[in-house]
């Protein structure tokens, strides 16, 4: 019986797993295939979703429940050097291939964390998540705005970082 049991366990598993990455999957492919026949202009749809939803993503997860910073901070301070950590490995990557350390480590450090890994956390783990989940790409996105913009560009205007609505809206 030991054996039908495990089975049935790593069945369930799956089953489990694919109804968690299967509405992602089928978003993706949707896009995917739009994208293939219709030759499109995201620009716009990329500036709706940073500048609204997005934005209101952040301000409802932080608004919505009482907000103990300093009960996240341990969480905060692990994203800052996760994304810290991940940037001086691809400068090191970079020095030691004899790639370009700035066209490596930025791309190491900065990912799309808010398509996919929100939603992927709050089918996971339930909504109960989304504070946590948000508070990882707060950090993540200031970075990417401040840091991520001063290595591309080490004259560029720390300033503008609060001209971002979801920066305002944290």
């Amino acid at each position: 019986h030991a054996p039908v049991r495990g089975l049935l366990n790593l069945m369930d598993l799956s089953l489990r797993i694919a109804s968690i990455l299967f509405p992602m999957l089928a978003l993706v492919g949707v896009g995917y295939f739009y994208g293939r026949r219709h030759e499109s202009d995201m620009t716009v749809a990329n500036r709706l979703n940073m500048d609204i939803f997005v934005t209101a993503l952040v301000f409802s997860a932080l608004a919505n429940k009482s907000f103990d910073l300093a009960h996240y901070g341990p969480l905060a301070l692990g994203m800052m050097l996760m994304v810290l950590g991940s940037g001086l490995v691809g400068w090191l990557i970079g020095r030691l291939s004899g790639l370009q350390p700035l066209t490596l480590a930025p791309t190491l450090m900065f990912n799309n964390s808010i398509n996919l890994g929100v939603p992927l956390a709050v089918l996971t783990f339930g909504p109960d998540i989304l504070p946590l989940a948000v508070v990882l790409f707060v950090v993540s996105t200031l970075l990417h705005f401040s840091l991520g913009v001063w290595l591309l560009d080490h004259h560029a205007s720390l300033t503008d970082l609060w001209k971002k609505p979801v920066v305002l809206a944290t």
